[in-house]
């Protein structure tokens, strides 16, 4: 099995760089995530400089988290999107990058027939996720509730209300989401309801950032949290080697996929699961019953091309469950693999072409 020099919802292991290269590595906060970028660094000729100033290209990179984060954050009281939460009744005018985040999010529950929605907002915060993850989590309360035996570790679906109860539930399906977007002049009106831009905020980062780095080498790891875009090779003649961590923790991969110039996202309960009025709930909402989805399922993990689209994906599978995830992703060409709540690893078999191993 081959090992890993960390672990995350996606780990990275970097092959040992070659004589003719280096890699740079730069590392941030952001986006409540902890940002990494690798860089391959070629010699202009052997024994000389190097081509390009690696700092300043990954300063530039992750300056687009930044700057995604200071204009799309819910938990950022002066964001943009805090202001045009407030008056959700009113045409804004926006910043280009809050501007691009929605049009993604616009564009992307069009194309998931309302799978994929941003207005989970409201029964996020009424399940008490209404601070920066890492709050809730330090929360004595929920604390106690995990350390008693209720606490959040996935074992069975059942433990997800609306899941195993869905028969017993009404679905709300809300109306197709449609914002008034004016996208050349920036103008914005949210049709009276709050929305989350968090996962895809991320996305747009990455592919922002990605682009920065690739005007300057072809050869880039970007892992944002665990949700990643790699490109080109860490070394000659090699690609890049991505583990697939176990949800329930753990040093040892589930399986190691071998990629290159393609992004990765990763949907998962593991980190942010809570107790919440005794039950314990999780972030990923579904919109057409306002309760944490997924039924059947500890996580799962997409690879694509785009960075935007394997975070679409990667939730919109989730949500459909163990019992319907497999049939969407074939349906749509999506290379996805998830563990179910029996700790079982599935793979659609796009997704079974780039693993090179995985535990028996």
């Amino acid at each position: 099995m081959p090992s890993l020099d960390h672990l995350s919802p996606a780990a990275i292991r970097t092959p040992a760089s070659s004589a003719s290269s280096r890699l740079a590595v730069r590392t941030s906060k952001a986006m409540a995530s902890i940002i990494t970028i690798q860089v391959r660094e070629r010699p202009l000729r052997p024994g000389t400089t190097y081509a390009m100033d690696s700092e300043a290209v990954m300063d530039r990179a992750l300056g687009e988290f930044h700057r995604i984060e200071k204009h799309c954050s819910r938990f950022l009281t002066t964001s943009a999107l805090s202001k045009i939460n407030r008056r959700p009744d009113r045409w804004h005018l926006v910043p280009e990058p809050l501007m691009a985040v929605l049009a993604c999010a616009y564009d992307a529950h069009v194309q998931t027939g309302g799978s994929f929605d941003p207005r989970v907002l409201d029964r996020l915060t009424a399940l008490g996720y209404d601070r920066s993850f890492h709050l809730i989590a330090d929360d004595p309360v929920a604390a106690a509730a995990d350390r008693s035996g209720d606490g959040v570790v996935v074992d069975h679906p059942s433990r997800w209300r609306g899941e195993a109860e869905a028969d017993d539930i009404d679905p709300d399906i809300p109306p197709p989401w449609s914002p008034r977007l004016r996208r050349g002049l920036r103008l914005v009106h949210l049709q009276g309801r709050r929305i989350d831009l968090g996962g895809i905020g991320k996305s747009v980062a990455l592919r922002r950032a990605s682009s920065v780095l690739r005007r300057a080498t072809p050869d880039f790891l970007i892992d944002a949290g665990g949700d990643l875009v790699l490109s080109g090779h860490p070394s000659p003649g090699t690609l890049w080697r991505v583990g697939v961590e176990a949800p329930s923790g753990g040093d040892e991969p589930l399986a190691v996929l071998e990629l290159s110039d393609t992004a990765v996202a990763t949907s998962s309960v593991r980190v942010r699961n809570w107790v919440h009025a005794g039950r314990p709930v999780h972030h990923l909402i579904d919109p057409s019953t306002g309760e944490p989805g997924g039924h059947g399922l500890q996580a799962l993990t997409v690879v694509h091309p785009d960075p935007v689209e394997a975070e679409v994906w990667a939730k919109t599978l989730f949500l459909r469950g163990a019992h319907g995830v497999e049939e969407l992703a074939d349906r749509h060409g999506i290379a996805a693999l998830w563990v179910d709540w029996r700790d079982r690893l599935l793979m659609t078999a796009s997704m079974g072409e780039k693993v090179i191993w995985k535990q028996a």
